[in-house]
């Protein structure tokens, strides 16, 4: 397997957490 494509996808993915986590933290204090 590609080892550029894993680390992109696992960004891709890590992205996607943090972007989750702060809309779910705006959501819970607001």
């Amino acid at each position: 397997m590609n080892v550029t494509i894993l680390i992109l996808w696992f960004c891709h993915f890590a992205i996607q957490c943090s972007v989750m986590n702060y809309f779910s933290y705006n959501v819970v204090n607001h």
